[in-house]
């Protein structure tokens, strides 16, 4: 969602998430299961296995781990408290799966952009609208 608020600078355009999503929540919630699953392969490049599966395994409780996720995937459904929990897993203070500038570039030019035509509408709309901006804000 877009707010543009008057400040002694002039408008100012905020863009913020959905219903206090982090980042990693939108991306989790509203990427197809085929990017989900690439944004984990990424984040096991960027980590390990390992790391990935205790992010896992300690934001649910060990009620998850990587292999039951796996199975999931197979499935061709990942569910939506899946979901969640890959959002958490991925935003673990001080190991955060994609927290690095670099990081987040790569994966949002090999991974969210090519997904974007088939994400969540309200995702889409987000990222649109924030694109629209840019192309439009006066330098």
């Amino acid at each position: 969602m877009a707010v543009t608020l008057a400040s002694e600078l002039g408008d100012v355009t905020v863009f913020e998430w959905r219903d206090a999503r982090t980042l990693e929540d939108e991306l989790f919630l509203s990427l197809t299961d085929a990017a989900v699953e690439r944004l984990i392969r990424r984040a096991i490049e960027h980590h390990s296995e390992e790391l990935v599966n205790e992010h896992i395994k300690s934001v649910s409780q060990t009620a998850k781990d990587l292999n039951g996720i796996a199975a999931e995937m197979l499935e061709g459904d990942i569910s939506v408290a899946t979901r969640e929990i890959l959002g958490k897993a991925a935003r673990t203070r001080k190991a955060g799966w994609f927290k690095s500038v670099t990081w987040m570039e790569d994966i949002a030019r090999d991974i969210v952009g090519p997904d974007l035509a088939d994400a969540d509408a309200g995702f889409r709309t987000i990222v649109e609208n924030l694109f629209t901006w840019a192309n439009d804000a006066p330098r």
